[in-house]
Formats: structure tokens, sequence, C-alpha cells
């Protein structure tokens, strides 16, 4: 359609219709001219953007509330770190432990969540020190 003999400025007619750069435009149609194909990214799931993000969908959130409810029952202190390594094994949150980077950034995506669902951020008890 774009590339046909009388279609004038097919790149930026591209680059509109994709809002895209007109480089960008150019530099895919170079790449699939020399290698008669291009490489897409697969695309996120429906609720999530990157891997690392965690959807608030209902069935998440449930999972969430009943965990930590289960161990403010046993009386054990729970964060983030917690509710990752939790979510991890269900393949709900996908992060690397070894890796720093992977795993601070698991760790955000949860505070995040979980300050979205009103739980507070923990605070260090501070001792009173000689007096």
């Amino acid at each position: 359609m774009l590339r046909q003999v009388d279609t004038p400025k097919a790149s930026r007619t591209a680059t509109r219709l994709l809002r895209r750069k007109p480089q960008l435009v150019q530099e895919v149609w170079k790449n699939f001219l020399e290698t008669g194909g291009t490489v897409t990214k697969h695309d996120p799931t429906m609720d999530m953007s990157t891997r690392t993000m965690l959807p608030t969908t209902p069935t998440i959130v449930s999972i969430i509330q009943e965990f930590v409810r289960l161990r403010r029952q046993a009386r054990f202190r729970t964060v983030a770190k917690d509710v990752a390594h939790f979510l991890r094994p269900q393949r709900i949150l996908c992060f690397h432990p070894e890796s720093d980077l992977s795993t601070e950034a698991a760790l955000r995506s949860i505070q995040r969540v979980l300050a979205k669902l009103g739980y507070k951020r923990g605070k260090k008890k501070t001792s009173l020190g000689l007096r």
C-alpha cells in the first residue's frame, strides 16, 4: 500500500500511522529489505507491561491478602521480600533471586502494590538510648 508507484512519502505516512520516529521506520524498512523479515518483541500479557510489574487483579489481591492474613495470625512480620518469595513459585511474579537488579525491581513493584492495597510500611523500633 505505501510502497506503490504513486504513493508520496511512504516513510512519512508510515511514521504518522505508527506514531514512531522517521529514523526508526527507515531503519526497520532497511532491515526488512536486507534480511527479508523483521524481529518483533513478544506482546506483554493482558495485565502486565513488564515482567516484574505485578498486576492488581482481584485474584492476585486476594492471594496477597490471604498470605498476609495467615502470617498475621501466626504473628509473623511480613515484608515485601516475603510476599515476593511467596508469589515467585506460583509464577505470578518473575524475578531471579540471584540477580540484585531483578530482585530490587520486583521488590519495588511489590511495595507499590502493597501501598496501593493500603498496607503501611513498617518502621524500625528506636531505642530510648541512655538518659
